[in-house]
């Protein structure tokens, strides 16, 4: 068990260790890629057996469109579009908001490839061991370099007809009159090393965030 953490905490240091990276080059969490704490879609966190992982569909009713590039393949939402301003292809970084958003601060959801040689693909997603350890390192000094209030965050399991996701959200300041709250989606056992950020500023965006960070999970396919 103990030789497995190991393994374990090395391969979720390459899936993490540009994570936060990606989602700085955006507006950072307290510029812009933050969402606020009451979303209206979330789920109650998964307590380690696999059979509390929350499922994901992959037919939502709202419409929906393909987008791919050179490494990936998924479905996002019909009215939202890739922001070319906040994208970089270069680094393997997709920032996707409504084509109409309602403010100049407008809910959004990216999408890092990490590293193309992911060296956790070989690990059982439904052992609650496995997800325990990497809500354990997550919240590590060792781990993501997540701020401290994640560690008051909730942790969920996700599965889809794809694998599974994980995702830790938490709340925290934009400033000092803006409490947001934040989702970070791993995407587990593929051999691209994948994080899903999704950040709502309250904006009343359809489908949210949440549905949009999720779906993408349950439809992602590698090219």
């Amino acid at each position: 068990m103990m030789k497995q953490k190991r393994l374990l905490a090395a391969a979720l240091a390459g899936i993490l260790a540009l994570s936060l990276a990606a989602c700085g080059s955006s507006p950072a969490p307290d510029e812009g890629t933050a969402s606020p704490a009451d979303t209206a879609d979330t789920n109650e966190p998964a307590h380690g057996a696999d059979s509390a992982a929350v499922p994901i569909g992959s037919s939502p009713v709202w419409e929906t469109t393909v987008y791919e590039d050179e490494y990936l393949r998924y479905e996002i939402p019909a009215n939202w579009v890739k922001d070319a301003n906040n994208s970089n292809d270069e680094h393997l970084f997709a920032f996707f908001t409504p084509a109409d958003p309602a403010t100049d601060r407008p809910s959004n959801v990216n999408l890092a490839i990490n590293s193309l040689e992911n060296k956790s693909k070989d690990f059982d997603y439904s052992d609650p061991a496995v997800q325990s350890d990497f809500h354990e390192y997550l919240n590590s000094e060792a781990g993501s370099g997540l701020p401290d209030e994640a560690a008051d965050g909730n942790f969920t399991v996700y599965k889809s007809d794809k694998g599974y996701a994980y995702a830790l959200g938490f709340d925290r300041m934009a400033d000092e009159n803006t409490k947001v709250h934040q989702t970070l989606y791993s995407v587990m056992g593929l051999d691209y090393a994948i994080t899903i950020w999704a950040t709502d500023w309250d904006d009343g965006c359809s489908p949210t965030v949440e549905e949009v960070a999720q779906h993408i999970c349950a439809t992602i396919e590698l090219k």
